[in-house]
């Protein structure tokens, strides 16, 4: 038989089952193939989202980590409350804990974490105090619900499983974790807010207006007469004698800080000391951010999440001329800085002594200063110069001729004697050639101060409107020199930015309109609004670049952290040796030493260690000349041997930018203290505390001598003979209670406060003993000059002048705010006057709809402009090339109203017809070319229609609501106990 032919129909027939037993085959390989690759991409897949999200739970763990001063402390009662009954008292405690956690869990609390250290000191107090009234209110609420038998109809329980159920039990139990709460502690605090809601709700219920009257009023008045009561207020002459004031006066020898060095030897050791491996990433190096890709659909995703980040606020852009109260001054001379302030005026026998204290620094080359070159020329006409009879008994007179170049600042008293009646007007500085005036006139009086600032300010106001150079002026005269040197320019600003009556003036100003002199805390500032943007959101496009970063720094942060983690496992499995690993991923320059440090110790990096080896501590894991903190404390912590976690560090670089790190360590040994070296740093050291013991030795020396002079009538004449210093006077509010909290202190900061809220510890207590004898009407004994009371703040003396307490508000005063706080209705007359008092803001401004096309260049401009008079359409030639946020929308800038575009734009604007455009015009954004798009829509005078009653209605109803609300809370803050722990809080 013939051979059958290779794929003939005969060969097929011969071969099938090998055929169908090879596609079999081939079909099961293929099928284990794809499987095996489909599973290996999902397994790869799975693994990269394990390692993503063990970076969010280590996130979150170090989010959660309790600072190392708090450690041992979460426990400790921050403030004790106690709200009395009919039979006894209610207590509560708010303890360390409950505040951290309600702190961190704040993002504002978040940001600032992210400040420099400057900023977290400053700021971190008043976040602080927010989160702790919040919290005392609570707690009040729930104090008076336990009281008034107010309860919620469920259980702390009920509510747990409630909430578990709607969230799984996993992400519910996650979420707990991440409050820092037990399931238990989550529970009590839902109950409390249950508690509280319905404590409102009973408590805010309207009542019908029939019901008001006036007995009823008059009841409810006498009933809760705790809401209406007034705080203390305490009348004081107050002084404080400071170590600071003696600075330069406490010289220390080489021999006193080496004697103090060989007996206190034991004190300057170093910490354990430790060796170790490291590994360093910076993710935000250029070229490792280079590396990370970003993709588009991301840039979308996040741009639609974080749409209300691209909302720009309204903004102006304002010039100002400040004009600071004629108190103190500062002036660069030909050869030196000079600094005047603390003016006094003190009438004598026949002539008047006149007084201030001068410091001389920034010295040149060429200085030359005498009492010959001061003069100070009164209001009679008469040219004085300091004698040393009236430089005689100063405590700290000014030392001079000052010549050559001194390098520390050169500070003390300069006093004139008057003749009678006589007043100062003008002092006169000589410096070499040149004389240099100040006008002194109102400087020893506060008052007058501010007034002769306004008088300047007023003056220029009048130059402004006969059409002189703002710019000009505010660079010959503003006392805000940063600004001044700009023409006063303060570039763009939005709401919040400025101090309130600055903001108020400068958003409620026309394009090119001045207004002023407004008065703030700084000064009298004139204002001139020169350009105003409208609220908008910024658009993708626009925000590309930065959300490519972003996104890029998130992705090339959580790859960093990653591959430290990666590192570390490697490590624990001891695979791979600590070496191998960092030329693999480290970025530090211990690299060719397979990543060991040099030794070092907890704290400052001193002169103990070699420059070569400061230098690289400091490279790695120093900041501002300190072992980073979140560094020393997880490594002295670790056991030889151990690895730490992934530690990520924020510092700050010269420029004040953070720079973010991540670092993974490997303890090599643990080695003794060391006893620190004779170096300049311990030199320092010890020389700043005998200066502080030093100059408060002095200062206290100073107090005893001042405690034994002073009687009520000489307090004032005494303290400014003695110190050179002013008795303030102050009435503040105040209360007995430890750690009373007022922002109204803010006035006497430095003084009875550090802080501006709470009231320096050692005067409060000597403040309540003096007290004592002071009866409920206020009355009290002769009042003494107290004191000296030691603080940190120095040596205080006080007077208490006058004490009022057990005050309320008449109910003739609040009887018409009771009744609407009560029916929370307001009647016809009350919609009235509410319309009356708001109508400017209530009147609709006419509004014309505009189009823009902005250009880069005049050249492009009017190439565009030549384009629209050929007929070419407004809105396409907008989106091809306008460089505005508007090109999407093609130039549609929306409706604006007269003073919202800038001054020699809106004239033309206002002019135009339907469809009409205006030539090119130039502005501080580009050339612009403006269409009107519609007819203009006609301003409206506001009135009292039906829309607008309602709208005020129930405006009022919500305010009559909130006025109830905080009259309860007031009262049962008057009615608690509310003690402060702030040894306690000043941890936090």
């Amino acid at each position: 038989m013939s051979k059958a032919s290779f794929m003939s129909m005969r060969w097929l027939r011969l071969h099938l089952k090998e055929i169908i037993w090879a596609t079999v085959i081939l079909f099961v390989l293929s099928c284990f193939i794809i499987g095996y690759g489909t599973s290996r991409a999902a397994r790869s897949q799975e693994e990269r989202q394990k390692r993503a999200d063990a970076a969010d739970q280590r996130a979150r763990d170090r989010e959660e980590a309790v600072p190392e001063n708090l450690a041992g402390k979460l426990d400790l009662p921050a403030v004790h409350l106690s709200l009395p009954t009919a039979t006894a008292s209610v207590t509560q405690i708010i303890d360390v804990k409950t505040i951290f956690h309600s702190l961190k869990n704040r993002p504002e609390y978040k940001r600032l974490l992210g400040m420099p250290p400057a900023f977290r000191s400053a700021f971190g107090a008043q976040i602080r105090e927010g989160v702790l009234e919040e919290l005392i209110s609570q707690q009040l609420i729930g104090m008076y619900a336990q009281i008034n038998g107010i309860k919620p109809p469920v259980t702390a329980q009920s509510l747990v499983d409630l909430d578990r159920q709607k969230l799984t039990p996993a992400v519910f139990d996650r979420k707990v974790r991440e409050a820092g709460m037990t399931a238990k502690e989550y529970g009590d605090q839902r109950l409390l807010w249950e508690t509280i809601k319905q404590t409102m709700q009973v408590m805010a219920r309207p009542i019908p207006a029939a019901s008001a009257t006036d007995e009823f009023l008059q009841k409810y008045y006498e009933e809760n007469k705790i809401r209406f009561k007034q705080d203390d207020e305490i009348t004081l002459r107050h002084m404080v004698v400071s170590a600071g004031e003696f600075a330069g006066q406490t010289p220390i020898s080489d021999e006193e800080i080496k004697q103090y060095f060989d007996q206190h030897r034991d004190e300057f050791k170093s910490s354990r000391r430790v060796s170790v491996f490291h590994m360093v990433i910076n993710p935000e190096e250029p070229a490792y951010l280079a590396a990370i890709p970003v993709e588009e659909g991301e840039i979308r995703r996040q741009y639609t999440e974080k749409v209300d980040e691209f909302k720009e606020p309204e903004q102006v852009q304002a010039r100002h001329i400040l004009i600071k109260p004629r108190n103190s001054f500062e002036k660069d001379l030909d050869t030196f800085t000079v600094t005047l302030r603390r003016f006094t005026l003190a009438a004598g026998e026949g002539k008047g002594k006149y007084s201030f204290e001068m410091a001389i620094n920034k010295a040149k080359s060429g200085i030359s200063v005498t009492l010959a070159d001061l003069t100070l020329i009164t209001t009679g006409g008469s040219r004085i110069t300091p004698t040393p009879e009236s430089m005689a008994g100063l405590e700290n007179p000014l030392k001079l001729p000052v010549t050559g170049v001194p390098t520390n600042t050169v500070r003390g008293t300069v006093a004139f004697d008057l003749p009678a009646g006589e007043a100062p007007a003008t002092l006169e500085i000589k410096d070499q050639a040149s004389v240099h005036t100040f006008d002194v006139a109102a400087a020893h009086d506060e008052e007058k101060a501010f007034a002769a600032a306004e008088k300047i300010a007023l003056d220029l106001l009048a130059r402004l409107k006969d059409k002189a150079d703002f710019a000009q002026l505010a660079k010959e005269y503003s006392d805000d020199t940063a600004s001044a040197r700009e023409g006063g320019n303060l570039g763009f600003f939005a709401r919040g930015q400025m101090v309130k009556p600055f903001e108020e003036a400068a958003f409620g100003a026309a394009i090119g309109e001045i207004k002023g002199p407004v008065k703030s805390n700084f000064g009298y500032h004139l204002i001139k609004v020169e350009a105003r943007k409208a609220e908008r959101l910024v658009t993708l496009e626009e925000a590309r670049k930065k959300l490519e970063d972003g996104i890029r720094k998130e992705q090339a942060a959580l790859k960093a952290e990653t591959d430290l983690q990666i590192a570390k496992e490697y490590l624990e499995k001891q695979t791979h040796t600590f070496g191998e690993l960092a030329r693999k991923y480290s970025m530090g320059s211990t690299v060719t030493q397979n990543g060991k440090l040099p030794v070092f110790f907890k704290g400052e990096l001193t002169d103990d260690y070699t420059p070569a080896q400061k230098a690289t501590l400091a490279k790695e894991i120093g900041d501002n000349g300190h072992i980073i903190p979140e560094i020393e404390s997880a490594v002295f912590q670790l056991k030889e041997g151990e690895v730490s976690d992934v530690i990520k560090t924020q510092t700050f670089n010269d420029k004040g930018e953070p720079v973010t790190r991540f670092h993974l360590f490997q303890v090599e040994s643990f080695l003794d203290p060391v006893p620190l070296s004779f170096t300049e740093t311990v030199k320092g050291k010890i020389q700043e505390i005998l200066e502080k013991e030093a100059r408060r030795r002095l200062a206290e020396n100073k107090a005893k001598e001042f405690a034994a002079k002073v009687t009520p009538d000489t307090f004032e004449k005494l303290a400014s003979e003695t110190f050179s210093a002013t008795v303030a006077s102050f009435t503040l509010p105040f209360s007995v209670n430890p750690g009373y909290s007022n922002f109204a202190l803010t006035s006497a900061v430095g003084q009875v406060t550090m802080d501006g809220h709470t009231y320096i510890g050692p005067l409060h207590r000597a403040l309540v003993t003096a007290l004592k004898g002071y009866s409920e009407a206020g009355a009290g004994p002769k009042a003494q000059v107290l004191g000296p009371v030691e603080s940190e703040a120095g040596f205080h003396f006080f007077q208490i002048v006058d004490y009022k307490s057990n005050r309320y508000t008449p109910f003739a005063e609040v009887k018409d705010k009771i009744r609407n706080m009560l029916v929370q209705t307001p009647t016809e007359e009350e919609i009235r006057k509410e319309f009356e008092k708001n109508r400017d803001k209530l009147d609709e401004p006419p509004k014309r709809k505009v189009r823009q096309i902005v250009l880069t260049s005049e050249e492009k401009a009017q190439e565009i402009y030549a384009a629209l008079q050929k007929g070419e359409m407004f809105s396409l030639l907008a989106k091809r090339h306008s460089v505005d946020g508007t090109a999407a929308m093609g130039g549609l800038l929306g409706e604006v109203a007269p003073g919202q575009l800038p001054a020699n734009l809106e004239e033309p604007v206002w002019k135009l017809s339907k469809g009409q455009f205006t030539a090119p015009i130039q502005t501080s954004y580009g050339y612009v070319i403006a269409m009107l798009d519609e007819a203009e829509k006609p301003g409206v005078k506001a009135t009292l229609t039906p829309e607008v009653t309602n709208k005020i209605k129930n405006s009022l109803k919500g305010k009559y609501a909130e006025e109830l609300v905080e009259s309860f809370l007031t009262g049962l803050r008057n009615s608690a106990t509310i003690i402060r722990h702030p040894e306690v809080l000043a941890e936090l």
